[in-house]
């Protein structure tokens, strides 16, 4: 088997297909039993061998078990096999029609190959059998979120992040973060994230985290330099583009193999060149003070 892999987008989209993928399966049901776990672990990881190894000897000895068939079918998404995936979801669902994973899974399925129409069936079969159900409604966001339906998206976020206000996951902060990143709220959403990466739980779900924050604090820096006040505005703007720079190297040193990195990189790039443009001869520290560790704070308007 082999971890599928995809490109990076602009700064208001990711590549949906892979990630909406990457955070539905990072919301896995709960697990029982020391191959269960093991199989989940291997799947944060990105180890789609042994967690298929592992979910294997799951059914191996309960045939039927709905988190088994349910998680094979994940492993075998995240390995871009699609049809094998299916099979397991399908499987689970004759077996167990209401549970709500496999219903998940086979709209992940339709996702990723750009069937939306059946993607959304498939989540409000989902809706229906488990009304509700963080993860659920959790997907049927991101859906939204990748069919262009921003402020829908965000409502259903907002309601996850509200209701788990204590210790709200971090899937569901980085949700927030994209889906108001796509309406423009760009502070907003660096504010989210930094929240996602603070709550995450792994170090995959962490580099998630820092690479939405990374997208949204090098969006703030649009439009914020004027190159008849280049002292007022690029070292802030620089600050901030300092700060992404940042949260990849944080990415980097954590392991996680995260294909759109590259891009990012040369996006923060091209931000900084802008700057360069207008101002040339700038950098953080000269000619004005920063934007402290990148929060916005100091940016012009």
């Amino acid at each position: 088997m082999g971890q599928a892999g995809g490109a990076g987008g602009g700064w208001r989209a990711l590549s949906w297909s892979l990630a909406v993928l990457v955070l539905m399966v990072s919301l896995l049901v709960g697990c029982r039993g020391g191959q269960a776990r093991e199989a989940r672990a291997a799947m944060e990881s990105g180890d789609l061998v042994r967690a298929e190894a592992a979910w294997r000897a799951v059914l191996a000895s309960a045939p039927e078990d709905a988190e088994a068939l349910e998680g094979l079918g994940w492993t075998w998404q995240l390995a871009g096999q699609p049809e094998e995936a299916r099979r397991s979801f399908d499987q689970c669902l004759a077996l167990h029609p209401d549970q709500p994973g496999c219903l998940r899974g086979m709209a992940a399925t339709a996702t990723a190959e750009g069937n939306t129409a059946a993607a959304r069936r498939w989540l409000e079969a989902a809706l229906r059998a488990a009304p509700a159900d963080p993860k659920v409604r959790h997907s049927l966001g991101l859906l939204e979120l990748a069919t262009g339906q921003p402020e829908s998206a965000l409502g259903r976020f907002d309601a996850l992040v509200q209701e788990s206000a204590e210790a709200p996951r971090s899937e569901f902060l980085q949700a927030q973060a994209e889906a108001m990143l796509a309406l423009g709220r760009a502070e907003d959403a660096a504010a989210a994230a930094g929240r996602a990466v603070d709550a995450a739980e792994s170090d995959r779900r962490r580099a998630l985290a820092l690479t939405t924050r990374a997208r949204a604090l090098a969006a703030m820096t649009a439009d914020r330099v004027d190159r008849d006040d280049c002292a007022g505005t690029a070292p802030a703007v620089l600050a901030v583009l300092e700060e992404a720079d940042r949260n990849l190297d944080r990415v980097l040193a954590l392991g996680v193999p995260l294909p759109e990195l590259p891009e990012l990189r040369r996006q923060v790039q091209r931000r900084r060149s802008v700057v360069d443009d207008l101002c040339p001869g700038f950098r953080t520290g000269q000619g004005g003070q920063g934007g402290g560790q990148g929060s916005g704070q100091g940016l012009p308007g």
